[in-house]
């Protein structure tokens, strides 16, 4: 008998029926047989109050429910729709609760149907869907949802998500369904079941989706306007005959797409584009690759390639998948939710990056567990076949490979490797300002840990293995050998931790988001205790590794194969991390050391002072051209110092200037009639802030307007919104937007992007990777992006700045602020004809000893004003068209 379903969704007046709450709208969509075959929709007239809020959300108003039936009276009627059925909900646990509860109220048994959950379903079905909420899966699935938060068309898009989890199950391979299927337990209710009912019966009864996924033209079939800036720059790139080409053109000028077409208009072979970060890879590759494309006017096969822990190693989750499934009954849920969804995940994804899976996905501890399997099992060997390795070979064959610079500074010889025939360095500044975000060297304590605790496991093993065998004298002396020096290793390995504890345990305790990275210059390190201990542990794991791998040698033949394969495996993982660990604190004058302090283990990155060395490398390479592209060449050297460092000695230099009208299209403002944001504490800045958001918020709400608040630092965002939810009313709150930790940033930036009015409390850095298609109307900079002086790449630059007798504050610390505020006025813009208003609370920029540098490279006609108090309830007044005078305060 064919299995009929009936897809449920309830509107309620709140989330609890035993505190009252009740249903205000039913839903029902019956599905068999891939028809959909009845459908039932009713207002419920509850007895008790609709809050505001659930107005808000559903749109139902108590004037909709004052005719409509009680629950009593239709009881009858749902009761009979859900029977001889499945029940299928989005969140099943609350719809089948609650309408249980109402037809208990009334004296009917409870429900005993199976259930169906299909938010579990996708998220283990769909990995790498960005939200698993119904109305943004079903917007990203192209699945109709004209009304959200309607109990019958969220009914109805939920019978689409339904058919679209079927289809997905029936198309699962025979070896990945048989590797989910002792975690289905894990789903809840009786949804596990069903995928095994589902995936049995997809050659007797197939599921296609009722509806068809929109269809998306070609991005090169589609046409883009470049602007007259990016036409110059095409035209110039393409007619320079130098190898070298310096091009400087302001943030948001889309000097990424100009430059990539340039280079292909004027010669063929392959382009390595570089820039600083992965985010920024893939906003290239999701957003400027397409754009290309309809420039061209043909597809372009573009490939992100970005270091080894990036992609997932096949093997080593299989590992782990059989490791779970020897110990089924004690692993979480949670574990056993995200093991199905990486195996779903792994048999559709071509790259194996991490960064297409959804954020839920990141789950610290069960990913502990996978690094801890490949720091012990995973060869350079089986890197190079798996994931990572096939995302090379691809970018053998691609027209464009997207890198970040510290990937390409590890590996110079990827330029040959990959037979790069050009080379586009992206903000290339940093790499003479920012040398500190690179390590030439590192190590985990924990993973040292975890390799030299192994080969203690076998040596003791070993140990047994002698003493139940007759060894000669000669053997029994090399024994007693090796054992002293296992002794003498693990004790100079429990000195080294115990004096590293000691320096740095302290701190653990304190950290809240983030590890404190400590600097450690080359002077200083001579004197650090721990590094002497380290020294001593690295020679003496050296000793014992070598004298017990020859041990195991003189025993072969006494030994089964495969234990000694795995023993000696594992004494050369040793080896490996131990000259991993001696390379690491090898340190000359050129480098200094981070310690990053996380709550169970230390990191130890060397680094250096300058990354000249390195560049070089790239600058030998043969090439055909090389830009070095950057907003600001200009902000701390002259045009031709960089050149100069590089010893490139000819070369094309091109400066282009902004299209906006920067004093029409972006007034500036900085607060006056109260102390600069820059003397408060964080405690009373936070207050300022908040009193500022809620004091605008009715205006921000009536007037449809949307607010960018630009943050530093991530604690005084925090306590910033902790403030506003102690001050705002539960209405209020959903106007604000916080980039709190933990939280995906895409996702709220696709909340942010969808509403007409509302704050955005982000980081500088949220916008980079993401694209709004409409911009904020207001953006307000609490505080100048200055580099936190104590952070340890500053540390770093403060003693390279007194060793060739410069000033730090000059020659570092206004220049990376400098090009970070200009990035952040870059973006409040995205074409001539957009207009914003811009605010800072740091009156800094008019006020300081360097004020007038500040105004010297600031975009050409953006000048601040001063803004009384008293005023800033006009500017938010965006219809108002107000102009304010300079006061000298």
């Amino acid at each position: 008998m064919p299995t009929r379903y009936a897809v449920l969704d309830l509107e309620t007046t709140g989330p609890s029926y035993r505190n009252g709450d009740r249903i205000i709208q039913v839903g029902i969509v019956i599905w068999e047989q891939g028809q959909h075959i009845d459908t039932y929709d009713t207002l419920i007239k509850p007895k008790t109050d609709i809050p505001t809020h659930i107005t808000d959300l559903t749109g139902i108003t108590p004037n909709d429910v004052k005719d409509a039936p009680q629950f009593s009276d239709v009881a009858n009627t749902i009761w009979g729709k859900l029977q001889n059925t499945v029940i299928v909900a989005h969140n099943i646990q609350f719809d089948y609760g609650f309408i249980n509860h109402a037809f208990q109220a009334e004296g009917f048994p409870s429900l005993n149907q199976d259930a169906i959950d299909t938010v579990e379903l996708i998220r283990v079905l769909y990995p790498r869907a960005t939200s698993y909420k119904l109305q943004e899966f079903a917007e990203a699935m192209s699945i109709p949802l004209d009304h959200a938060h309607s109990a019958i068309d969220d009914a109805m898009a939920t019978m689409h998500v339904l058919e679209l989890a079927m289809a997905k199950a029936q198309q699962l391979s025979k070896q990945t369904f048989k590797k989910i299927q002792p975690f289905l337990s894990a789903f809840v209710r009786e949804t596990g079941k069903y995928i095994v009912h589902w995936y049995e019966e997809r050659f007797n009864h197939p599921v296609t989706p009722s509806f068809g996924a929109s269809q998306i033209a070609p991005s090169f079939l589609k046409a883009v306007d470049l602007r007259p800036i990016q036409e110059k720059m095409i035209e110039d790139l393409s007619k320079s005959e130098q190898t070298d080409i310096f091009l400087e053109a302001p943030s948001g000028t889309g000097k990424t797409l100009a430059s990539i077409v340039g280079i292909m208009q004027k010669n063929k072979g392959n382009i390595l584009f570089s820039t600083t970060n992965t985010l920024l890879q893939y906003q290239i590759s999701e957003d400027t690759v397409p754009l290309l494309e309809s420039v061209l006017g043909r597809s372009l096969s573009a490939v992100v390639v970005k270091s080894a822990n990036h992609y997932i190693s096949q093997a080593i989750f299989n590992l782990l998948i059989r490791q779970m499934m020897t110990q089924l009954s004690q692993e979480s849920k949670q574990d056993m939710m995200i093991a199905m969804s990486i195996l779903v995940w792994i048999e559709e994804t071509e790259t194996g990056d991490f960064y297409e899976l959804h954020h839920g996905l990141y789950s610290k501890e069960f990913w502990q567990r996978y690094w801890k399997l490949a720091s012990t099992e995973l060869s350079s060997e089986q890197l190079m076949i798996d994931f990572y390795g096939r995302q090379l070979e691809r970018a053998r064959d691609a027209e464009l490979v997207i890198t970040n610079h510290a990937y390409l500074l590890q590996h110079p010889n990827i330029l040959v490797d990959l037979n790069c025939h050009h080379l586009i360095m992206d903000e290339c500044h940093q790499l003479f300002l920012n040398s500190g975000w690179f390590a030439l060297e590192s190590f985990d304590s924990w993973l040292y840990q975890s390799k030299y605790k192994q080969v203690d496991r076998i040596f003791n093993q070993f140990s047994d293995w002698l003493l139940r065998n007759k060894i000669s004298h000669k053997m029994s002396d090399r024994y007693y050998e090796v054992q002293l020096s296992y002794q003498n290793m693990i004790a100079t390995l429990a000195a080294f931790e115990d004096a590293l504890d000691t320096e740095y345990g302290h701190l653990a305790y304190y950290q809240q988001t983030a590890a404190p990275e400590i600097y450690i210059a080359y002077k200083k390190s001579v004197q650090m205790q721990w590094l002497d201990y380290l020294r001593v542990a690295v020679k003496a794991v050296t000793e014992f590794s070598k004298g017990f791998g020859q041990l195991l040698g003189k025993n072969r033949q006494f030994l089964q194969s495969e234990t000694y394969n795995s023993w000696i495996q594992a004494v050369q993982l040793l080896i490996n991390e131990n000259e991993k660990v001696f390379t690491t604190i090898a340190l000359t004058s050129d480098d200094y050391l981070t310690i990053e302090v996380n709550e169970t283990s230390y990191r130890i990155n060397r680094k250096t002072y300058s990354l000249l060395d390195r560049l070089n490398k790239i600058v030998e390479a043969p090439m055909i051209n090389r830009i070095w592209m950057s907003a600001s060449l200009n902000y701390f050297m002259n045009e031709r110092q960089i050149p100069k460092e590089l010893t490139i000695n000819h070369f094309d230099y091109f400066q282009y200037t902004s299209e906006y009208n920067y004093s029409e299209q972006l007034p500036a403002f900085v607060i006056s009639g109260q102390p600069s944001i820059d003397k408060l504490s964080q405690m009373n800045s936070s207050e300022r802030i908040a009193e500022l958001i809620a004091e605008q918020l009715p205006q921000v709400i009536t007037q449809q307007v949307k607010v960018h608040i630009v943050f530093q630092s991530r604690s005084l965002l925090e306590e910033t919104y902790q403030k506003l939810i102690n001050i705002l009313h539960s209405e209020e709150k959903q106007y604000i937007y916080p980039q709190l930790s933990g939280r995906n940033r895409q996702k709220i930036h696709d909340q942010y992007n969808r509403v007409t009015s509302g704050f955005l409390l982000a980081l500088q850095s949220f916008n980079e990777g993401v694209h709004f298609t409409t911009n904020s109307d207001i953006y307000i900079l609490t505080r100048l992006p200055f580099p936190h002086p104590d952070r340890a790449d500053q540390k770093a630059k403060q003693d390279m700045a007194s060793y060739y007798k410069e000033n730090y504050f000059t020659k570092y610390a206004l220049p990376q602020m400098m090009i970070s505020l200009n990035q952040m006025i870059g973006r409040c813009l995205q074409s001539t004809e957009d207009s914003a208003i811009l605010i800072s609370l740091d009156q800094r920029i008019l006020k300081s000893a360097y004020a007038t540098l500040i105004q010297k490279y600031l975009p050409t006609g953006l000048n601040f004003q001063w803004l009384p108090i008293e005023s800033v309830t006009d500017v938010f007044d965006i219809r108002k068209d107000a102009t304010y005078d300079k006061e000298n305060n």
